[in-house]
């Protein structure tokens, strides 16, 4: 591909065409930048199983979920790899002004910083070595980027992965969209908020592209530009639309300011056609099509508004508490402590989560280091030649519409994202007038610089990428139940602070002795106070039959999320278990009080609708002496069953007709059916209660609930 793209670009320059010859720096980074919107948009939450074999590992690196961190870690080898080259053999290197490198290095180390008092050290490790991948790609362009074409072709190989992403989200709607005409694309991202942030920056860069290009090349970038814009269309991400609209402002405005303002009509041209493109798709679907979320956006307000606006007091909340940072890539296990949400991964808004992690001065460095980036590629913008100040307003369109999209959702916490973002920072700091300097650095500094580079990136990449490969193949062994006892012992020694490795020892090492378990779930909860960590724990010393630690651990959990369902779930199961009817009725009201909370009402996917709840409710029903109680219980188990049944599991179903083991909010269609399952029989159990009680009319109504508790 590389080849014919640069003598396409040479054609379009003949003046340079005979000095475009790629470096081996410059080939890392065009590949880094082509693959990275492709394979860079999974976040790493929890192992997954993954079957042994390279051939599966080539295939989750491609298309899969199981391995974030060991495909990030391919993709920051390369940008590492390219600028430790480029350290060993120039002594005379491209460098930023020490006034922009000051708070960049800074806002960095301060991150770094955070891993020391994080309170999960692995995590945050793992964390920190990606954002450095984002630091060395920096400096891998502005070493190594060259200018000029050279720099064009980065940002093109960067357009053509964007390009194929659009492509490959474009087929997902078609395939889909029979049965689901409101389907919102992933293109194998976390999901379309995120995938709607890394199309931002693909459609200015190819915008940027299009407008500087001549021939041929234009109308490659042009439709380039559509596919794009389709694509992000199809995202249907209300705030990705809103970035767009302000990141073109920003390009029609500084496009003025720097004296090209009426080169910039062509861009209307893609944009024209891709809206065209989703008007017509549009009228010939029903439910609204590619705007079913827009045009239906009442129905999602609750959801897409209202739990942001928990979401980000929730953050403001954490920075006011802990105004150090938590650690870098640990929100999550904050994000609940305040009591307005369930725990969620991100904070949807970069500046709020930088600061909850990193403290209010990471922000503040992160602030002065874009607003330095702005005045540094805007000075002397009117004696540069036009299609420069074209691709670098395509350039500052992305950033701007990629900064105005992290205010609703953490963009930079998706590698992939957070990669191209800081790649382009490089290449708009190439582009501008006086950005980058060269310097003579002596060879000593140049291979110590080389070295920590590949220390943190490469070799931190590699051991976080292994852990996470070993631990997936171990879940898979577990599944398969052909594990072997030194597998464990394998994946402790090579990851002994790893929480949750100690975890899938103690839950799945059938040798352990009990107290060899409660051990290896105190090292879980030592190195990873997660709340399933500390159930685990729990549960164990119930197994121990010590009830007082089973309890003082449970109420660990709720420091960390104070709602935590299964844990009050949990709670009444050990109420339960000791016949302690006035413990069980204090957490019945304490699970009541939740229910009326907004972590219970205001979720993140409304259509999953919890259960635990009600499951407790049909656990305690099994104790309690009084009928009419009893019936209590058991009646709004059922009422709230009904709700998940006619929201939840048709969703559940939907999804399994993709795929037997597809599953909607991490719930499969088995896990569905057990607790289908257990509602019929609470069901059948109160229209039982109110024959008992002579009451006919409820006892109807609960037989008509029973024989609604059904899954095809």
């Amino acid at each position: 591909m590389y080849p014919s793209l640069a003598m396409a670009l040479a054609d379009d320059s003949a003046s340079e065409h005979a000095n475009l010859r790629l470096t081996l720096p410059q080939c890392l980074l065009a590949i880094a930048l082509f693959i990275v919107p492709l394979i860079g948009g999974q976040v790493s939450i929890e192992s997954q199983p993954l079957a042994p074999g390279i051939g599966r590992v080539i295939v989750s690196i491609l298309e899969g979920t199981e391995l974030p961190l060991f495909t990030h870690a391919l993709i920051g080898i390369l940008a590492v790899c390219a600028l430790a080259i480029t350290l060993i053999r120039n002594p005379v290197l491209q460098a930023p002004t020490v006034r922009f490198s000051i708070p960049f290095l800074a806002m960095f180390g301060l991150l770094g910083f955070t891993v020391t008092y994080s309170e999960f050290k692995t995590i945050s490790a793992s964390a920190f070595v990606e954002w450095c991948s984002y630091g060395a790609l920096f400096y891998a362009i502005v070493a190594a980027g060259g200018r000029g074409q050279r720099l064009k072709l980065l940002a093109g190989s960067f357009v053509a992965g964007s390009s194929l992403l659009a492509l490959k989200g474009i087929s997902e709607y078609a395939a889909t969209r029979a049965s689901d005409p409101g389907w919102r694309i992933f293109a194998n991202w976390q999901n379309p908020n995120a995938l709607a942030g890394m199309l931002l920056l693909g459609l200015f860069v190819a915008l940027g592209l299009m407008l500087g290009s001549s021939k041929v090349l234009r109308l490659i970038w042009c439709l380039c530009a559509t596919v794009i814009l389709f694509a992000l269309i199809l995202t249907q991400s209300k705030g990705g639309y809103l970035a767009a609209a302000f990141g073109l402002v920003v390009v029609a405005a500084f496009g003025v300011f720097w004296g090209v303002g009426r080169r910039l009509l062509p861009a209307a041209v893609p944009v024209a056609f891709a809206l065209g493109l989703a008007l017509l798709l549009n009228r010939s679907q029903a439910n609204g099509g590619a705007f079913f979320r827009v045009t239906s956006a009442s129905t999602t307000q609750e959801q897409s508004s209202g739990f942001r606006k928990l979401l980000w007091k929730s953050a403001i909340e954490t920075i006011q508490r802990e105004p150090k940072g938590v650690g870098l890539g640990v929100y999550r296990f904050s994000s609940a402590k305040p009591g307005l949400t369930q725990q969620t991964h991100m904070a949807h808004n970069t500046y709020l989560q930088l600061a909850a992690e990193g403290s209010a001065g990471v922000l503040g460095l992160f602030v002065i280091t874009i607003s330095l980036w702005v005045a540094t590629i805007s000075r002397g913008a009117r004696r540069l030649p036009d299609d420069r100040n074209l691709l670098r307003l395509g350039i500052l369109g992305g950033i701007s519409a990629s900064l105005a999209h992290s205010v609703v959702d953490s963009d930079l916490y998706y590698f992939g994202l957070g990669f191209a973002f800081f790649g382009l920072l490089g290449i708009g700091l190439q582009l501008a007038a006086d950005g980058t300097g060269p310097e003579y650095v002596p060879f000593p500094l140049r291979a110590t610089a080389a070295l920590v580079a590949l220390l943190l990136v490469a070799g931190g990449g590699i051991y976080f990428g292994n852990v996470e490969l070993q631990k997936a193949q171990l879940r898979a062994a577990l599944m398969a139940r052909s594990q072997e006892h030194e597998d464990f012992a394998q994946i402790l020694s090579l990851a002994p602070f790893d929480g949750e490795a100690w975890y899938l020892a103690g839950a799945y090492d059938p040798s352990l002795s009990q107290e060899e378990r409660i051990h290896a779930f105190r090292e879980a909860a030592a190195n990873s106070p997660t709340p399933r960590h500390l159930r685990a724990l729990s549960r164990a010393f119930v197994a121990a039959g010590q009830y007082e630690t089973a309890y003082s651990v449970l109420d660990r959990v709720f420091v960390y999320d104070p709602n935590n369902l299964l844990a009050l779930k949990q709670m009444v199961e050990l109420d339960v278990a000791q016949s302690d009817l006035s413990a069980l009725r204090n957490t019945l009201a304490r699970i009541e009080e939740v229910e009326h909370r907004s972590a219970f009402t205001v979720l993140a996917i409304p259509e999953m609708v919890p259960t635990e709840t009600y499951e407790a409710r049909i656990s305690a029903a099994k104790i309690v002496p009084n009928v009419k109680e009893k019936a209590r219980l058991l009646q709004a188990a059922v009422k709230g069953f009904s709700k998940y049944a006619a929201v939840t599991l048709p969703r559940i179903k939907q999804m399994a007709a993709l795929s037997a083991e597809a599953s909607f909010g991490d719930e499969t269609l088995s896990v569905a059916k057990q607790k289908i399952d257990l509602a019929h029989g609470a069901a059948l159990e109160l229209a039982k209660i109110y024959r008992s009680l002579g009451d006919v009319g409820a006892a109807e109504k609960a037989s008509s609930a029973a024989a609604g508790f059904e899954v095809d």
